[in-house]
């Protein structure tokens, strides 16, 4: 699991638990046990906004160049290995 994926499985938790909050508090006849569960659902709405932020951050970070041109040149230099193994004259001698 990927940090982007940790985060997302975070946000459910915290989205879950609003509801929760949200609904006990309208259930709930007494102001103060009411105002708990506002201040508890409003803190879980803030965590939520800095995931979010914080996903926001991961998925527009560019793709590093440097992992692309790995990749290719790695294909290259197996594609020119194999090149080279399937045209070698068995019967030649590098050095004759």
């Amino acid at each position: 699991m990927n940090i982007k994926d940790l985060l997302y499985d975070i946000m459910q938790d915290k989205l879950s638990s609003q509801r929760f909050y949200n609904d006990s508090m309208l259930g709930m006849a007494n102001p103060s046990v009411r105002e708990l569960f506002k201040k508890l659902r409003d803190e879980e709405e803030s965590h939520g906004i800095v995931l979010q932020r914080e996903i926001l951050a991961i998925e527009s970070k560019p793709f590093p160049i440097n992992k692309i041109m790995v990749a290719r040149q790695e294909k290259y230099i197996s594609s020119v290995d194999t090149d080279v193994t399937e045209n070698a004259d068995p019967g030649s001698r590098s050095g004759d």
